[in-house]
């Protein structure tokens, strides 16, 4: 998109940040002051990819050290790929949930101030990324009912903050929201063969509730989360929830840690209910959110149980993850699929 300077309105923000970044790297190649250099718009987005995650992972890692949530995002195998150049968008953005639920769950006290960066961060969401936007309600709802007297902070932060980027990046914050549900790809429009006629309406993205519960669409769920999201961690999440259950549900709804408990929920209903328009093979990058997400959730509940063993579960997960590289880098998923 880059090479033609186009901006889709799901993807606004990131689409023109790096468009122009490439128009500026584009004009320094004319200036050939000490050497030539060309980028192809193809060798140019790789290298964001890599700048963003590469950045993002290091930045986190220093910013909060010893914090199993964090390692276990950056041991997630779909984090490894999209570190390793991967060409899309979701680079551009993959960072931000796991930049987000850090610095709410382990950042020190919050002032005034503090609501006002909180408003920001919602409105980036938004405008980063169509499926961010039920997630910055998230946000927004969640600091508003653990601090009800900054409301007007908040909301203030989260609407200039988006009226001003939404008019910097595309024409209006009304024209933005008002383009989006045709943008959205409702009921069957340009969905996969096996998905026609499953969806829950003609003015829906999800899945009916008979195919989304079915055994069909589980394999399928298994199968994207096995390279992508990485089995051993779905495998340990589910024992350390069954193990722990007495104990667990106290810890996830308390006050510090429901908005990563809701935000879990929500990107889980999201993966089971949301229709992959290209298929669970090339589709398996939409839902990057919940895998990395869900990781997070994992180190984080780890992190909280201190009897757990976690040099056992480090060790498998760093060995999944490698695996699981290995096979959507350079096996591919539509072979290991077939």
């Amino acid at each position: 998109w880059v090479a033609q300077g186009y901006v889709h309105n799901r993807w606004m923000l990131g689409m023109a940040l790096e468009n122009e970044l490439y128009a500026v790297v584009k004009s320094l190649s004319s200036f050939h002051l000490f050497f030539e250099f060309t980028i192809t718009p193809h060798r140019f987005c790789q290298f964001v990819s890599w700048g963003c995650m590469s950045g993002a992972t290091l930045y986190l890692l220093k910013k909060f050290p010893g914090k199993t949530a964090l390692t276990f995002c950056t041991l997630t195998p779909l984090w490894l790929t999209l570190t390793a150049g991967y060409i899309e968008y979701y680079p551009l953005i993959a960072a931000l949930l796991p930049c987000l639920l850090a610095y709410s769950l382990y950042s020190e006290k919050m002032t005034t101030n503090t609501y006002w960066l909180i408003g920001l961060a919602s409105a980036i969401l938004a405008a980063a990324y169509i499926g961010f936007i039920p997630i910055a309600a998230i946000v927004l709802v969640y600091f508003l009912l653990r601090q009800p007297a900054n409301f007007i902070v908040l909301f203030l932060g989260a609407l200039v903050s988006f009226s001003i980027i939404t008019r910097l990046f595309y024409e209006s914050p009304a024209h933005y929201l008002s383009s989006l549900p045709a943008s959205m790809n409702l009921g069957d429009t340009n969905s996969v063969v096996q998905y026609r006629g499953l969806a829950a309406s003609d003015s829906s993205i999800f899945f009916k509730i008979s195919y989304a519960l079915s055994w069909q669409h589980t394999k399928e769920l298994l199968r994207m989360y096995f390279v992508a999201g990485g089995l051993v961690h779905l495998s340990a999440l589910l024992y350390i929830l069954i193990a722990n259950f007495k104990s667990l549900p106290k810890l996830l709804i308390a006050r510090h840690n429901a908005l990563l408990t809701a935000i879990t929920a929500w990107l889980w209903f999201y993966f089971i209910f949301m229709i992959p328009k290209l298929g669970p093979v090339q589709d398996v990058d939409l839902f990057f959110a919940t895998y990395i997400v869900t990781a997070f959730f994992l180190g984080h509940c780890i992190d909280a149980l201190p009897h757990i063993n976690k040099k056992r579960i480090y060790a498998l997960i760093a060995g999944n993850a490698a695996l699981s590289f290995y096979l959507l880098s350079v096996v591919g998923i539509d072979k290991i699929s077939a």
